[in-house]
């Protein structure tokens, strides 16, 4: 169980680590945006998850059309998941995951931010076919991860400078 669960928060902290490092020179968002998207990771790999939610909470209410909000939030719950090893906050979890899912996939509708929204939108769906997969889903878990990687392929297609995306890939 515990080399598993090193692996499990391996994987959770380098996707946050992708996202966080995504962040520096190709995100849409202002520099404030940018900012507390980087604090959220930071107070995250520091476990400081109280912290981290706020964080995530300030984003979501101050772009609540985006899902870069949500996106954290879900990386921070899956996080406090694993590292309490409990369930506890899996219905807040999936319900980040929803919003992120909601919001990103009406922002491409929309033809807005198209490799960004196809990072976010993939990088939920590893996050939720990870966890389906840590919690014995393994089959739901292997779909929910295509999904996330077909997305991130999108996302590089659209834009070849997104090299984040190609780590999430190969992750």
């Amino acid at each position: 169980m515990t080399d598993r669960f090193s692996i499990l928060r391996f994987a959770v902290g380098f996707s946050a680590l992708v996202l966080c490092r995504s962040l520096v020179s190709q995100t849409p968002y202002s520099a404030e945006i940018d900012s507390l998207v980087r604090r959220c990771m930071d107070y995250n790999f520091a476990c400081r998850f109280d912290s981290a939610l706020a964080c995530a909470r300030t984003i979501e209410e101050t772009l609540p059309d985006e899902s870069i909000g949500y996106v954290c939030a879900a990386g921070v719950l899956q996080s406090m998941m694993i590292e309490y090893a409990t369930d506890q906050w899996e219905q807040e979890f999936y319900g980040s995951i929803d919003q992120a899912v909601r919001k990103g996939e009406s922002r491409i509708k929309k033809q807005q931010d198209l490799s960004w929204n196809r990072y976010c939108l993939g990088s939920v769906y590893l996050y939720k076919g990870l966890y389906r997969g840590k919690t014995g889903d393994l089959v739901s878990g292997v779909i929910h991860a295509h999904r996330g990687v077909k997305l991130l392929e999108k996302a590089f297609s659209a834009d070849s400078t997104l090299y984040d995306a190609l780590v999430g890939i190969g992750s």
